[in-house]
């Protein structure tokens, strides 16, 4: 049983490079065991029920979410209007559908998949729960302080405008 938890935890390459591959193979015979590997990978998928092919891509996707809080970067690509969208693409559910389940007008939810309205703390426990827990509301949470993080120091141009407004600066820096 031991042996299996460790399975769990390597990659597609690592399992064919540790169990399949054990001879050294040519770099051809590798990849060619490695995309038959994947394909059976494929068949198995293929062969769940469509509710577990949904959970299992929103646990894909909660791994995801994961991996980019690791990292210390800021991507745009990954913004929490990605990972809603990603998050009602996988569901395979229609704008509209989803905002119904949600609760909410699907307006409000344009607005935030737009990036023009941010989600306040309500959606963020209705997300949680709508997920069945399987996203938490802090990582929503803390996908959306990565996004204000990179906004807050990106704005020059609010820095500008606010910068009348400051009446007395300190007459020294660290920086």
């Amino acid at each position: 049983m031991n042996h299996d938890r460790k399975l769990k935890k390597l990659t597609l390459d690592e399992i064919a490079d540790g169990y399949i591959l054990s001879e050294n193979l040519s770099k051809n015979e590798r990849a060619k065991v490695i995309k038959e590997f994947r394909e059976e990978g494929k068949k198995a998928l293929s062969n769940l029920s469509n509710e577990k092919r949904v959970l299992s891509s929103i646990l894909q996707l909660r791994f995801e979410i994961e991996d980019y809080l690791k990292k210390n970067e800021y991507n745009k690509e990954t913004s929490f209007c990605y990972f809603l969208k990603e998050y009602i693409i996988r569901l395979q559910l229609k704008n509209k559908d989803f905002a119904e389940q949600m609760g909410m007008e699907p307006s409000e939810l344009s607005h935030i998949l737009n990036g023009h309205r941010k989600p306040n703390d309500k959606i963020l426990i209705r997300l949680e729960l709508h997920s069945n827990k399987n996203i938490n509301a802090m990582q929503w949470y803390k996908i959306l302080e990565r996004d204000k993080e990179y906004e807050l120091s990106t704005n020059n141009r609010l820095r500008e405008e606010e910068r009348p407004y400051v009446k007395q600066y300190f007459s020294f820096s660290f920086g």
